[in-house]
């Protein structure tokens, strides 16, 4: 997801730690962003280099007897989901052809923050990428320090963490270690979310392009692994396998839709409540009912679901960033008769006209909805 060319030390002499420097501060943008100091960047720096440099071909690790074969099936499946992804109108390259092997997990720890009593974010700006709501760090005791600093000065604050980034085609992104834990489902899901990032951002609209590639991410495993389906013919093995991918997909999908109903219903409902006259005490005191209310049932729904355990602003807008209007996106997949390369090419129009008009992305695919809707009324 991509930044601080003008904050690089002017002593720079390769092109070569030039490149290593940038893409450092581009990688954390998938789902953190780069700190401005010097020493922030030389670790930067220094954790890509490692990752770059770390890299092997996936064909090479599938000759490898040595490859555990839970790790061999999901690394057949990223080369899939690639050639997939290039069918679907995305532009991978070769990211996601390569795998590199990390140490740690979480990749590096993410910080938002926001005021208790309205959604005003912290955010930081970099040059291609615009104002960011998330920070990153490699250390969590730095992350943890810089979270009570951001509450000490009267936000509330998240910490969480991220294991997957994108250099946003400036470099080959390898396959990390970290993502290939997760389950089959997730491994495409991320892997198609990163590849949207590869061939599409609007700059300064961070909420549209994660939520734009929120949902080729889970929409796009759902396609991925029908495909998969189809080419199985009498094995039964292999439908089995396909057919229990296929549905977990659906259920991901499923729940990321009501995860995203539920967070605009109460971003909506708190932000009526912040807009009040009330004073910041009673604001806070308010918002509590009003959180039970929306999240609640979504528990009841998603027992094992880790979000939203407890009211806190700066995660409702981290999800915010992630949720927003994932039905539009919907609605645009199915106006395109549910072909990617159509979607993508009006997401590629909204992005033009953002730019060039000024317009919110979002404005712009809710009019083209509009639009469609009373031509065929």
């Amino acid at each position: 997801m991509p930044h601080l060319l003008n904050k690089l030390p002017k002593t720079l002499i390769s092109k070569g730690m030039l490149r290593i420097y940038l893409v450092s501060s581009l990688a954390l943008y998938v789902s953190s962003f780069t700190a401005c100091s010097p020493f922030y960047v030389l670790r930067a720096g220094y954790e890509e280099a490692r990752i770059l440099l770390n890299r092997r071909p996936i064909t090479h690790m599938l000759d490898l007897s040595s490859t555990d074969r839970e790790v061999r099936n999901k690394l057949k499946l990223v080369l899939d989901a690639h050639s997939f992804a290039s069918q679907m109108g995305l532009k991978p390259g070769r990211s996601y052809t390569s795998y590199s092997p990390v140490s740690k997990s979480p990749l590096v720890y993410v910080i938002t923050a926001s005021r208790p009593d309205s959604f005003q974010m912290h955010t930081w700006w970099y040059p291609f990428v615009g104002s960011v709501p998330y920070k990153g760090y490699f250390k969590k005791d730095q992350a943890e320090r810089a979270a009570k600093v951001l509450a000490r000065s009267g936000y509330e604050v998240r910490l969480g963490g991220a294991d997957a980034f994108s250099t946003l085609g400036w470099f080959n992104d390898p396959l990390l270690s970290t993502v290939v834990a997760r389950e089959e489902s997730r491994v495409v899901n991320t892997v198609l979310h990163e590849m949207l990032h590869t061939t599409i951002w609007l700059r300064g609209s961070v909420d549209f392009n994660e939520s734009l590639a929120n949902f080729v991410g889970f929409q796009g495993a759902i396609d991925f692994f029908k495909d998969q389906l189809s080419r199985c013919e009498d094995d039964q093995a292999c439908t089995e396998q396909f057919t229990s991918l296929y549905n977990r997909s659906l259920k991901l999908k499923e729940m990321e839709l009501h995860i995203s109903e539920v967070v605009r219903d109460l971003y909506y409902e708190l932000k009526e409540l912040y807009a009040s006259d009330l004073s910041s005490e009673d604001k806070i005191a308010a918002r509590g009912v009003i959180f039970e209310k929306h999240v609640e049932p979504l528990h009841r729904a998603y027992p094992g679901l880790n979000a939203l355990k407890e009211v806190n602003n700066a995660e409702i807008m981290q999800l915010r960033i992630y949720t927003k209007d994932l039905t539009r996106f919907e609605a645009l997949f199915e106006m395109t008769n549910r072909l990617w390369p159509r979607f993508l090419e009006e997401v590629e129009t909204i992005s033009v006209q953002s730019t060039t008009k000024g317009l919110s992305p979002f404005a712009i695919l809710e009019e083209m909805i509009l639009q469609n809707n009373s031509s065929h009324s």
